[in-house]
């Protein structure tokens, strides 16, 4: 399955000057298509040269219940990112928002096919196969994207420009205000010795 903007339906469209957000949701009404659960064993995001940070959120009933995220985007090193996760399963009804964030610091990039391009777009790699038939001679292969022309799948598209990087959201090296406090130790010291115990006398001689 494949999500977000798998088609280029942005072709051409501006990245936008500077740093960006570029969300695509596909709604519900595509894995109802589908009408049955599979599981996701594997979940790969794909972005180009300019991008980011990247997720994939999965929404069930309006909440989100699982998100795979790139936190730190490197073309030359990523291609294609495998998520760090389980597996998951997909329910009909459920929904996707898939969110690419970019810095084009002159403006010159837009959505396309090359490298100096850009692109946003999950993959799901999933059992059992899905394939639906959506007139006579045409078979749907699971996929869901901007601009693909079928409404049960076709994702919405909003962009919007941000201040700095500080706005992208990113979930690691967050301050956490509730750690733990760990006691001073000295290295010299043995904790399994006890300090009171003079280690020359047998505690078994009276």
């Amino acid at each position: 399955m494949s999500i977000g903007d798998p088609l280029i339906g942005a072709f051409g469209q501006p990245v936008g000057q500077g740093i960006s957000r570029h969300v695509f949701e596909c709604p519900a009404s595509c894995s109802n298509l589908i009408g049955q659960e599979v599981t996701v064993l594997r979940e790969y995001l794909h972005m180009h040269e300019v991008g980011l940070r990247i997720t994939n959120e999965q929404i069930r009933g309006g909440e989100v219940i699982r998100s795979g995220n790139v936190e730190h985007w490197e073309f030359d090193q990523n291609g294609n990112a495998a998520v760090q996760q389980g597996e998951f399963v997909v329910e009909p009804g459920d929904s996707f928002r898939t969110t690419c964030y970019y810095n084009d610091p002159e403006g010159t990039r837009s959505f396309g096919l090359a490298s100096s391009e850009e692109m946003c777009m999950a993959f799901l790699y999933y059992y059992p196969r899905q394939v639906k038939s959506i007139g006579p001679g045409i078979e749907f292969s699971w996929f869901c994207g901007h601009n693909i022309g079928f409404e049960a799948c076709d994702a919405t598209y909003k962009k919007a420009s941000l201040e700095s990087t500080d706005d992208i959201g990113r979930e690691y090296a967050v301050p956490n205000e509730q750690c733990a406090v760990v006691p001073d130790v000295d290295p010299d010291v043995d904790p399994d010795v006890d300090p009171d115990v003079d280690p020359d006398v047998d505690p078994d001689v009276d």
